[in-house]
């Protein structure tokens, strides 16, 4: 027999019922799919709709079940979110561990609203400490794509000092220090809302704008501690990246993979096209 249900919606505790109770209660509308669910035994909360055990027409009212105490905080946001009460070290780890290992569980109980501040602060805190430690690169970074531009034909053709490190001194890095946070800012809005737009386009935009930025920084800055490998940790940034975003963006909008999968593979893919087009534009042209 399954265990009672306690249902929570909008932070707001409904009370515990028994599965009858709950299946009667969503054929009613009295229960909405979205409210959550906890019962003994499961790891944290979930979406009503998610529980597969309920019974389809429930068949009489069971006698009071004894009365079982639910956690105590229901786990609606990223711990970063609780940073006030966890400590701003604690909360950040926390929750870089849960997005890289329980991305499923974070995203389905993440608030969609109410809140740009949270994550625009940890994708300014992540983008600022991995962009001190990885300035460093930029000599790496510009040769070997000099290198790499020097084995195309008509190497002469190409502007070689846009690859030109720049000199790795006080000023450049308070200047760098300065920008990365206005960068990291309008670099995440106008991310979200290119992302935001391509979900609407493919019918997936089933929330507002703030719960795809608030995917995109959680995404976006905890796969950029990857890049501080590197070389190889760019491309595990990205990888990671794409699948944190795809997964954040079918569990909050409800939507199925291959939306989620288009959304975040369309822009990219409209790059590498237009990179193509003028890698064949330029070859043609070399040939006159």
């Amino acid at each position: 027999m399954m265990s009672p249900i306690h249902i929570n919606r909008d932070r707001q505790t409904l009370g515990q019922f028994t599965p009858e109770e709950v299946s009667a209660g969503l054929a009613e509308g009295r229960f909405r799919p979205s409210d959550l669910g906890w019962c003994p035994g499961m790891e944290t909360w979930k979406y009503l709709s998610d529980f597969q055990d309920l019974p389809a027409v429930p068949l009489e009212v069971p006698p009071p079940v004894t009365q079982v105490a639910a956690p105590s905080t229901v786990p609606l946001e990223p711990p970063w979110e609780r940073r006030f009460k966890l400590g701003y070290s604690q909360a950040l780890l926390q929750t870089i561990g849960k997005l890289l290992t329980k991305p499923h569980g974070v995203f389905s109980a993440m608030r969609t609203k109410g809140d740009f501040v949270s994550p625009l602060l940890y994708i300014i805190f992540l983008t600022v400490a991995v962009g001190i430690v990885t300035l460093p690169y930029g000599s790496l970074y510009g040769n070997a794509m000099k290198r790499l531009i020097e084995l195309l034909p008509n190497v002469q053709d190409y502007p070689m000092g846009m690859f030109q490190p720049q000199p790795l001194n006080l000023a450049n890095v308070g200047m760098a220090i300065v920008l990365m946070p206005v960068l990291a800012t309008v670099g995440s809005f106008l991310r979200a809302g290119l992302l935001h737009l391509v979900l609407y386009l493919v019918g997936g935009a089933n929330k507002g704008f703030e719960s795809t930025y608030r995917i995109t920084c959680y995404s976006d800055a905890t796969t950029a501690i990857f890049r501080v490998i590197p070389f190889l940790g760019v491309l595990v940034a990205i990888v990671l990246d794409f699948w944190l975003l795809i997964v954040g963006l079918k569990k909050v909008n409800r939507i199925e993979g291959w939306r989620a999968a288009l959304t975040v593979f369309f822009l990219p893919i409209c790059f590498l096209v237009f990179l193509l087009a003028c890698a064949i534009f330029m070859g043609f042209a070399s040939t006159f």
